[in-house]
């Protein structure tokens, strides 16, 4: 059984909090001001001072206009999952004066020919070069599709037990993504909740984005909502809108609770 990687720390989770922030435009302020907390707070947070809660971390990341799952990319030094895709082209190449190292090629007007390898197109006034490639076989090769690691639409994505380290939040909760990269529209993720824990800090019910699925698959988790809970034992599902307030909390004394999630988005 291939062991599990060490959790992401701390300091790196700050460190890709602030990575995503200063990728979508946002200042440090007016995340603050978004999330209702002290820019102080948030600048803890992205220097690793703060540990968020779970609740904090999904309202940091929807903020942000972020997937969940883009919180692990890049966070770590992952190994990057392998891609498996057939890919079917064609190649006509009509060359006239070729342009390879050393040769001179058609740049100048009216001049025809191929411009380089693998480009196709005008490459000046009066030039044209057409190049395609006709190539059928099956690759396997590392992708890393997209901002934030999307599979390439048609490929078959696999990540290995212990590719992917773990989340630790406030409270010791664990989140593990079961994803093998972001999937558009798609969260799914396991957490593991120890006894005693919550999803928030300060007793906030959570709203955010999205419709939710959960199954316990280990221990006891209740979720609270504002005018009724559901407690959740093994093999114990429930589905909601997530922009129903509410709170998950394993409320046991000794024994942990591990549930899957599938968090679909639009």
């Amino acid at each position: 059984m291939t062991p599990e990687p060490p959790a992401i720390s701390t300091e790196r989770l700050g460190e890709r909090l602030r990575e995503l922030r200063v990728r979508s435009g946002m200042s440090l302020r007016a995340l603050a001001r978004e999330l209702d907390i002290s820019p102080s707070a948030v600048s803890q947070i992205e220097r690793g001072a703060l540990r968020p809660s779970v609740s904090r971390l999904i309202a940091i990341v929807t903020a942000l206009g972020v997937p969940l799952a883009a919180v692990f990319d890049e966070a770590t030094g992952e190994t990057t999952p392998k891609t498996t895709a057939k890919t079917t082209a064609k190649t006509t190449a009509k060359t006239t004066g070729a342009t390879a190292a050393g040769t001179t090629g058609a740049t100048a007007a009216g001049t025809t020919g191929a411009t380089a390898a693998g480009t196709t197109g005008a490459t000046a006034a009066g030039t044209t070069g057409a190049t395609a490639a006709e190539t059928t076989g099956e690759t396997t090769a590392g992708t890393s599709a997209g901002a934030f690691g999307v599979a390439e639409p048609g490929g078959v994505v696999v990540r290995r037990a212990g590719e992917v380290a773990p989340l630790v939040l406030k409270d010791g909760v664990l989140f593990r993504r079961l994803s093998p990269v972001p999937t558009p529209g798609v969260e799914f993720f396991e957490s593991v909740y120890p006894p005693g824990s919550t999803s928030t800090a300060h007793g906030r019910f959570l709203r955010h984005e999205g419709y939710e699925v959960g199954t316990v698959t280990e221990g006891e988790l209740t979720i609270e909502f504002e005018s009724e809970e559901v407690t959740l034992g093994p093999g114990d599902s429930v589905t909601f809108p997530c922009s129903r307030p509410h709170i998950i909390a394993n409320r046991h004394r000794s024994a942990s609770a591990v549930a899957t999630w599938l968090i679909v988005h639009g």
